[in-house]
């Protein structure tokens, strides 16, 4: 989530590429990527306005190509899907239809090595995320679990590691950003209509 592509350029230097689309929204899309590796071309996914439910704003799906040192490229897609501001119950429909598309987008250009990244404003176990995870960009449901993506956040989840204000626990020393209890409170409130702040 940056302004635009001269913040993130001045944060990490020289020795990144830097990719950000440029438009009015505050929290564009963007990746860094360190030198050896090379930014070899980028373009937005599901830019139409058709798609605007899933991706609000301008918050499209980004597509960055590296290409690695030793001549292979990792198709890396950054997103940021719709908080739940205005209800998770409200919001959680746009979280799953983004996740939906990506899976298509991934079926579609049928990449070798694929990763997608960014702000999933869900967390690791949730429906959004199981539709990824079994490719299923329909009728993914409940705990469902697949074998077209891995989610290397899950047992994250639920040993209660967090990022979501972990600012708050940072005394200027290193910390284990982790908030007990943080599993268990977001399965509390799972289908419920509870308004996020």
């Amino acid at each position: 989530e940056v302004q635009s592509a001269n913040a993130v350029k001045v944060f990490f230097g020289d020795d990144y590429n830097v990719a950000v689309p440029q438009n009015d929204e505050n929290q564009n899309l963007g990746i860094a990527v360190r030198k050896p590796y090379e930014l070899k071309k980028w373009s937005l996914v599901y830019q139409d306005a058709k798609d605007d439910f899933a991706f609000p704003g301008k918050r499209d799906l980004l597509h960055a190509v590296i290409g690695t040192p030793n001549g292979k490229t990792l198709d890396v897609f950054v997103m940021h899907f719709k908080s739940r501001r205005g209800g998770r119950l409200q919001t959680d429909p746009q979280r799953e239809q983004a996740a939906g598309l990506v899976v298509k987008e991934l079926k579609r250009g049928n990449y070798a090595n694929a990763a997608v990244v960014g702000d999933f404003n869900d967390t690791p176990d949730d429906r959004m995320a199981n539709i990824m995870e079994s490719g299923d960009e329909k009728k993914a449901a409940g705990k469902e679990k697949g074998t077209f993506m891995v989610n290397l956040t899950e047992p994250l989840a639920r040993a209660d590691f967090v990022s979501l204000e972990v600012y708050e626990l940072y005394k200027g020393e290193p910390i284990k950003p982790i908030a007990h209890g943080a599993y268990e409170d977001n399965e509390r409130l799972r289908g419920k209509d509870y308004k996020y702040p």
